[in-house]
């Protein structure tokens, strides 16, 4: 391969790496925008306990799952990255206008143009759609990550978790 060949392509590379950062970039929400009624990735067992007492049923197949009411799920885990062996929240799902919204109001419910107005900002694209649903990401710090699920314009789910 030429040398000529061989510095398109890195640059074609630099350009496409570039256009994806910019993309996250600019769907960056504060770190405090990530959580869902007042439920935060990296909360302990306790924590969600103490706020929300015990859960309609729990599953534990690897992983702990509280489900709260069949429209409310949190998910726990063991973070590796961690020297604790304390379970803490990886993700919590809201499939209902239930109460639980971000600290800027998002619930499901909202049409995708009150999300945008809400964060004065687009979404990342989370994909194709399927013709029925579409998803979208706003990014934080350290792996923190919204993914809004829509069809036919309004909000029907909302995940806050943090990417591992």
């Amino acid at each position: 391969m030429s040398m000529v060949k061989k510095l398109l392509m890195v640059f074609c590379l630099f350009m496409a790496c570039a256009s994806g950062t910019e993309a996250a970039m600019s769907s960056t929400l504060p770190q405090n925008e990530f959580s869902l009624g007042g439920v935060r990735p990296e909360m302990t067992v306790h924590e969600v306990l103490d706020m929300y007492g015990s859960p309609t049923s729990i599953e534990n197949k690897g992983k702990l799952v509280y489900d709260y009411g069949g429209t409310v799920k949190i998910l726990f885990w063991q973070n590796c990255y961690k020297d604790s062996n304390e379970y803490e929240v990886q993700s919590v799902t809201t499939k209902a206008n239930n109460g639980f919204s971000t600290p800027a109001g998002l619930k499901v419910g909202m049409r995708y143009s009150e999300m945008v107005a809400l964060y004065k900002k687009h979404p990342v694209s989370a994909g194709p759609n399927n013709g029925k649903e579409a998803g979208y990401y706003y990014y934080g710090k350290d792996g923190m990550r919204l993914l809004i699920t829509v069809a036919d314009d309004k909000i029907i789910s909302i995940k806050c978790y943090v990417s591992v």
